[in-house]
């Protein structure tokens, strides 16, 4: 043996580094058609809550002439590129934009019955509108429901957009929760008909219970009880939590919706990428694109949470453009203001959870033990006999009363928190 290797063997080896190198180079590709992707949407995203901020802002009487325009405008013009043409569908379901997965997806509908037509359906006055999507008040046998449709401009000349609408209509369509909005049908014809149709909330979003018109004062202490439902989903699935995304009902019972950028995990190792909810909320890991579980939703948690107990929405009087925060935000040195009326444990609370290191933040379960000793410190605050204020006893009350609410159905049967009587 003079040690030379076979030319065979040589050729073989060759050959296998470069099919490494090719699986290498479509690993790259596939992770920036993804990363696109999450750019496109977000920066729809970024201009859409920058108006709606600069909306809230003036209407407390704020002076941002100027403020915010250059961003604004850079957003709307950093998703016009590949979003002109949209193919015209046919409402019988045979759109120039099926794929594979929308295929799978429109038979596993029909199979199950909530494939439907889009003329069967009325639509009425305009909800709501976000980025992608318009919201209307519709009528489906009869029946007041919200219909979702997306825009034909979301899904332009390449199949993204549709198997991201793929993506939100299957998470939904598997959820079976009751606090998790309900699916009804959907129109699976892409990009002129793709709509989802689902239980209409009249009471509009957390968004809207906290900002609107109404002045509810000391009652924006309200964490819409049944929030605390989605703790048990979490482990779950991963979406972008906030105000915006969560339903009221008639008894302020909440439904948490959009599921848009959701993926299911498949197991305690999986990690997520790409870009899940409004910039206000979202976390630094999201921010800086790095790889993140479920911790984020943790972060965001935190940021409503303290909304919740603030009434202001985060970053409201820091007077900065969205990519200042979201700078400050992925680097650790911007969080929302929590005032100083917020007691320690629950300021501490919030801390942790929005903790710059996702492994540091506390787990659902940590945070619910939490929540449930402010509840009973606050029950036995208010039925202090100690002479008061009676304005206090009503706002501790109240907190008590819609934490102990909070937690009744999260808690179960077996574990109640008893409130005393109103006076």
């Amino acid at each position: 043996m003079d040690g030379t290797k076979d030319p065979a063997q040589v050729h073989q080896d060759e050959v296998d580094a470069l099919r490494a190198k090719v699986a290498q180079l479509e690993h790259e590709r596939d992770t920036q058609r993804d990363k696109k992707l999450a750019f496109k949407v977000q920066a729809t995203r970024l201009g859409d809550a920058l108006r709606a901020c600069r909306e809230l802002a003036l209407e407390k009487g704020l002076d941002l002439r100027g403020v915010g325009v250059v961003e604004e405008k850079a957003a709307s013009e950093a998703i016009s590129e590949d979003t002109d043409a949209a193919d015209t569908s046919k409402e019988n379901g045979n759109s120039s934009k099926a794929t594979p997965a929308l295929t799978a997806l429109r038979a596993e509908a029909e199979k199950h019955g909530w494939l439907i037509q889009p003329k069967i359906v009325e639509l009425h006055e305009q909800l709501g509108h976000g980025a992608t999507a318009d919201i209307y008040r519709g009528q489906w046998h009869g029946l007041d429901v919200a219909v979702k449709c997306l825009r034909p401009t979301c899904f332009g000349e390449n199949m993204e957009g549709v198997d991201v609408f793929v993506r939100e209509v299957e998470v939904l369509s598997k959820q079976r929760h009751p606090y998790v909005l309900k699916l009804y049908a959907t129109v699976l014809s892409p990009p002129e008909h793709a709509w989802i149709i689902t239980e209409y909330l009249a009471k509009g979003t957390l968004m809207q219970w906290l900002h609107g018109t109404k002045k509810r004062e000391w009652k924006r202490i309200i964490p819409l009880p049944p929030l605390i439902q989605r703790l048990q989903i979490a482990t779950e699935i991963s979406i972008g939590m906030q105000p915006s995304n969560i339903f009221l009902d008639e008894n302020l019972h909440v439904r948490i919706a959009d599921f848009s950028f959701s993926r299911y995990k498949l197991s305690d190792k999986e990690v997520y990428t790409g870009e899940t909810g409004t910039y206000l909320y979202m976390a630094p890991e999201v921010m800086r694109h790095d790889y993140y579980d479920e911790k984020c939703d943790i972060y965001s948690f935190a940021i409503m949470l303290c909304e919740l107990v603030t009434g202001h929405p985060p970053y409201i009087d820091d007077y900065m453009t969205p990519v200042q925060i979201a700078c400050g935000v992925a680097d650790g040195s911007l969080r929302p203001t929590i005032t100083e009326d917020v007691k320690p444990p629950l300021k501490s609370l919030i801390t942790k959870s929005w903790d710059q290191i996702p492994s540091k933040r506390p787990t659902f379960a940590e945070i619910t033990a939490t929540l449930k000793i402010a509840t009973n410190e606050a029950i036995q605050k208010a039925a202090n006999p100690e002479p008061v204020e009676q304005s206090s006893i009503r706002h501790v009350h109240a907190a008590g009363e819609q934490i102990h609410d909070f937690f009744s159905g999260f808690l179960g049967k077996n574990h109640t928190i008893t409130t005393p009587p109103s006076s």
